[in-house]
């Protein structure tokens, strides 16, 4: 699983909402209307402790760019 690392000023500004914890980025689309798009972003330490309960294995890899993990899943 991989998923962006936030960097500011890429990818558009970050947006959150009064409502929750969740963040969002802002996309136009080809016909200019725009759009809120649930957007994230997790450090190593928010990765394993939603991975960890259900995972073995676990191998989390932060780049500058991407996160990357590795894991098996608890049976």
């Amino acid at each position: 699983m991989a998923d962006n690392v936030y960097v500011p000023g890429v990818g558009g500004n970050l947006v959150t909402r009064s409502e929750g914890e969740d963040t969002f980025k802002v996309r136009e689309l080809s016909d200019g209307s725009k759009h809120a798009v649930l957007k994230n972003y997790y450090d190593a330490d928010q990765l394993r402790a939603i991975l960890s309960p259900a995972s073995s294995d676990l191998h989390i890899h932060m780049g500058s760019c991407y996160w990357w993990v590795g894991y098996k899943v608890k049976t």
